[in-house]
Formats: structure tokens, C-alpha cells, sequence
């Protein structure tokens, strides 16, 4: 009865040894997952991106070459915009001026609304889409700033700078 007692204990050491070592190890090696802010602000930047791929199917242009865009260098949703970003200096447009209205007039082959929620990420800033990249080679981003609200991606840049989250838009027109 005693050795079946401390054979059972001892099992019990075991598993609970290999358990805390798996618990201790194991984000490490898989690595941990994006928070949930980070997760919400992503699906919010790949609405925008679909919201704006869609536009310019149906259009057959590019947000910042629309009629009475020419110039518009961001697609600004609600919420506040980075602290590093100036909307008096950069040439923007609201995003629910252009994607959000049911039509748009003018403007030939639109079958908005095409976003349906307001285009802030989950701190409650602006989705920026990037949109006067379109007409210049390089990289186009739909971005949130992310935690810290500095916007820190560059424009053209291969990848997200700082803690910003962001997606890559393909027009392809």
C-alpha cells in the first residue's frame, strides 16, 4: 500500500514538473499571440483596405484621383489622429465622405456604402489610409498607430515601423 502511495505521488511530481516546464517554455518557443487591441485594430485596417479595393473596382480609379479627390494624399477615419500627424499640413479626406455614403455624386460605377463601421482602430484613433501613395511606386499602407499613437510607418516602408499595425492595399488598377 506505501509503495503504491509513493508511486503515485512520485507520478503526481512528474506531471506536475513536466507541466510548469511546458507552462514556463512553451509561449516561448510558439511565441505569444497579438493582444486583442492589436487583433481589433488589424480587422479594422483590413476593412478599410477591402472598403477601398472594392471602391476602386467598382470606380475604376484610385481614391485620391476621384472626382474632386485629385490631391488627397490620406483617407482619415474618426477618432483621434496620431500625435505625430498633421491634418492641417497633409492634403486628407474623411474615409465615411468616401466610403461611407450611399452615393457619391459624380462619380461613375460607385455602389457604396462600401465601410460600414466608423474606421477607428481599438484606442479609439485613425485608421489612415495612404492613399496619395497610389500614383507613385511603393507601397500603399492602411494603418492604426498603434499603443504608443505615433504614426511610424513610413510611407513605402517594406514593413510596419514602431508598433503601428497595418496592412498592405492593392489596387491594381
Amino acid at each position: 500500500m506505501r509503495t503504491r502511495l509513493l508511486r503515485t505521488v512520485r507520478e503526481a511530481t512528474i506531471v506536475a514538473s513536466a507541466a510548469a516546464l511546458l507552462s514556463a517554455f512553451l509561449p516561448q518557443v510558439l511565441g505569444s499571440g497579438p493582444d486583442p487591441e492589436t487583433l481589433a485594430a488589424r480587422t479594422a485596417c483590413e476593412r478599410v483596405k477591402a472598403a477601398i479595393e472594392q471602391f476602386s473596382r467598382d470606380t475604376g480609379t484610385n481614391p485620391n484621383q476621384a472626382s474632386g479627390n485629385a490631391g488627397v494624399e490620406w483617407l482619415v477615419g474618426p477618432g483621434a489622429v496620431p500625435f505625430n500627424f498633421s491634418l492641417e499640413s497633409t492634403p486628407t479626406l474623411e474615409l465615411a465622405r468616401l466610403l461611407g455614403e450611399d452615393t457619391v455624386e459624380g462619380l461613375k460605377g460607385y455602389a457604396g456604402p462600401y465601410l460600414m463601421f466608423g474606421g477607428a482602430d481599438s484606442w479609439g484613433r485613425s485608421i489612415l489610409a495612404h492613399v496619395g501613395a497610389v500614383s507613385a511606386p511603393g507601397r500603399v499602407w492602411v494603418l492604426s498607430a498603434g499603443p504608443n499613437g505615433l504614426l511610424e510607418t513610413l510611407p513605402g516602408a517594406e514593413e510596419t515601423g514602431g508598433d503601428d499595425v497595418g496592412v498592405l492595399l492593392d489596387l491594381g488598377l
